[in-house]
């Protein structure tokens, strides 16, 4: 069998033909270098990223400067101004309002004077915003430019809080009816005095058994009696219309207490 060298760098070593390399390929290690702070940290050159790899280096953050005030001795920092990506209230709100209205149109369940007051109250709130808003917009340019940390705080105080404007026609109709409730209430306020007194002249007027007892009644409490009675005439010419007209006369019902009820004729008269 033929034997052959081999150079392989990093040893030396005879192998037959055929047989497997059994040599190993070094890695580098790279070096620690301490830092002022007494951490180790290995340098850029100690190895490089392969191609595709992704880069660790990081962005630096804006610092902020350094700016004095007008009164001196004091310090400002004031940070770069940096882009944000969020939608604004009044976007927020358009977005909203767009998706309620869609929301009420495909409803099927819901009346169409329910929908109107809806639309209504959505378009009366979407006036609001855009009002309020403005009026921001304008006391922002009315305070003008007061100083950068002012301007923050502002802006700040301005997304955290929504204020509501105040509405005239509101306060009117809030004032309006707040005058009918007076008004209703001095109403019910004298006719419970006109009551009481009612109730009190009902109260004075009210009879007492003696006062009850003293009256004579106008009619005697006494049963009534029903009698049959056959009247005649002395003179044997008389008709009986002037027998019944004699007896009218003598019986006098509002003194005697005598009613005749009914008259009957007889066979033979």
């Amino acid at each position: 069998m033929e034997k052959w060298e081999g150079a392989v760098p990093g040893s030396a070593c005879t192998a037959e033909p055929g047989a497997p390399s059994t040599s190993k390929r070094k890695t580098l290690t790279p070096e620690r270098v301490e830092s002022p702070k007494g951490v180790g940290v290995a340098p850029e050159s100690a190895y490089t990223a392969g191609p595709g790899a992704p880069s660790t280096s990081k962005e630096k953050t804006p610092t902020p400067k350094r700016v004095e005030s007008p009164k001196g001795g004091v310090e400002v920092l004031v940070h770069s101004p940096v882009a944000t990506t969020g939608q604004t209230r009044l976007q927020r709100a358009k977005h909203h309002y767009l998706k309620a209205k869609q929301a009420v149109d495909s409803s099927r369940n819901l009346r169409r004077d329910i929908k109107e007051t809806i639309l209504g109250s959505l378009n009366e709130l979407k006036k609001l915003i855009i009002e309020s808003e403005a009026d921001l917009k304008a006391e922002r340019a009315r305070k003008g430019a007061g100083g950068s940390v002012k301007e923050v705080s502002t802006t700040k105080d301005a997304d955290t809080t929504f204020t509501v404007p105040s509405d005239s026609r509101l306060s009117t109709k809030l004032d309006e009816h707040s005058r009918l409730l007076l008004e209703s209430n001095e109403r019910m306020k004298a006719l419970q005095e006109q009551l009481t007194r009612c109730s009190r002249s009902a109260e004075d007027q009210q009879r007492s058994y003696a006062g009850v007892a003293a009256v004579r009644p106008q009619q005697p409490a006494r049963p009534a009696a029903l009698h049959s009675v056959v009247v005649t005439s002395k003179d044997k010419e008389d008709t009986g219309e002037e027998v019944l007209g004699k007896v009218r006369k003598t019986l006098n019902a509002k003194e005697g207490w005598v009613k005749i009820d009914r008259v009957q004729k007889a066979k033979d008269r």
